[in-house]
This record gives structure tokens, C-alpha cells and sequence, in this order.
């Protein structure tokens, strides 16, 4: 579930002794089975935005030994369209890097970010 989280650009709430702070859930992801949270700290919400009219999205991923249930690549996407062409395009990759990754350079964004 997390390069469609990425993709539509959703918060982690995350609660400790601190207090709650809010993470975006493509800077949530550290590293291979490693997060932002805290040895104190619990995933307490993910707040979704809403997408908006005239959005959709999807998610695909390419799996190809069906015993494994381990995919190569997948890709989740979030598009807004508005007038007859795109105004709004979220790309997330998985299984590329240790974390999900931003294609930000294919959302229309000149630097990439993860």
C-alpha cells in the first residue's frame, strides 16, 4: 500500500510521549522494512487527502512468478484532469529502491524527489 499512498500524497499521524507529529508518507519510509517511528513512537492514522473531481488512479504491479507473490516493479499513479488535459499527475514506484520512490520528474517537475 505504500507507492499509492505516496501517489496521493497522504500523512502519516504518528503519537509518542512527544506528542503527534505528521510525516508525509514518502519521507515515512527509511530504508528496507525501517520508518521514521521512534522505539516510543505508533502509527496512529494515515490521512488521505481527498483526490478531487475529475481524479483517478491506479496501481499496477509486475509479478513474475506467481508462487512468490514478489513483484519486480510497481507503480501506483494519481491523476487530476480538468479542461481535457492533465493538471495534476502523482507517480510512485516501488520495488526500484529501498523505499518507495516519487517519479517527480515524470509528474512534470523538473528535480526529482524520492
Amino acid at each position: 500500500m505504500a507507492p499509492p499512498l505516496v501517489a496521493l500524497e497522504a500523512q502519516a499521524v504518528i503519537a509518542g510521549p512527544k506528542g503527534e507529529r505528521r510525516v508525509p508518507m514518502v519521507d515515512f519510509f527509511t530504508g528496507v522494512r525501517q520508518t521514521v517511528l521512534a522505539p516510543n513512537e505508533m502509527l496512529i492514522e494515515l490521512v488521505v487527502p481527498p483526490p478531487g473531481a475529475h481524479s483517478g488512479g491506479q496501481y499496477l504491479r509486475h509479478t513474475p512468478r506467481r508462487e512468490l507473490d514478489i513483484a519486480v516493479v510497481g507503480v501506483a499513479s494519481q491523476l487530476t484532469i480538468a479542461d481535457g488535459r492533465c493538471t495534476k499527475a502523482r507517480i510512485a514506484l516501488a520495488s526500484v529502491a529501498p523505499t518507495p520512490v516519487r517519479a517527480t520528474a515524470a509528474s512534470g517537475r523538473s528535480k526529482a524527489r524520492r
